[in-house]
């Protein structure tokens, strides 16, 4: 008896452009097929990168992203920092790019991730620290506005390590050289 092979699809379609990362559940209406490969590198040369993303094993301690991005060729290395980025902000244990392997080691961090929802305004602020058990477990961060129910971009992240000059903390730049900003 042959075995029944389950067809997987990718949890999430990202946009990424200048530093962000947007994110929506992806839907079977997301194919790449007809004129959509037109419309992928024209965002590409528009510098927005667009990938699918897959969460393997989804055990938050065990958690890995592979990341399909959409348009004929390399991605561009900003597009594969930003997502690296996020990916640690939001506690996956490795990132798989084109051809490369990424380890990252989840940080919750000592800093702030924040958002402003598009559609109300409504600016959210939260010590990263504090929304770290959420994210771990969703794999994301909170993607939906809690005031007005519109869509949120993921979170930009602030990293603080302590010890700065009269012992106040002090903005880190985000790990591998990649934009503080993973988020809206």
């Amino acid at each position: 008896m042959a075995e029944e092979c389950e067809e997987t699809y990718p949890r999430f379609r990202a946009t990424v452009a200048d530093g962000r990362v947007g994110l929506v559940d992806w839907q079977p209406h997301m194919q790449t097929m007809g004129t959509v490969g037109r419309h992928l590198r024209e965002c590409r040369e528009r510098g927005v990168e667009v990938a699918d993303l897959t969460v393997i094993d989804e055990r938050p301690d065990e958690r890995e992203l592979l990341v399909s991005f959409l348009a004929a060729g390399e991605a561009r290395d900003d597009a594969k920092h930003t997502l690296t980025a996020w990916a640690r902000s939001t506690g996956y244990r490795r990132v798989w790019l084109d051809e490369e392997v990424v380890e990252v080691e989840p940080d919750p961090g000592n800093g702030t991730c924040s958002v402003v929802c598009p559609a109300c305004g409504s600016d959210f602020v939260e010590k990263l620290s504090e929304l770290w058990p959420v994210v771990q477990k969703w794999g994301c961060f909170p993607s939906c506005c809690i005031v007005c129910g519109a869509d949120l971009p993921q979170w930009s992240v602030e990293s603080r390590r302590e010890g700065g000059e009269d012992g106040a903390d002090v903005a880190e730049p985000a790990p591998d050289g990649a934009h503080a900003e993973v988020g809206g």
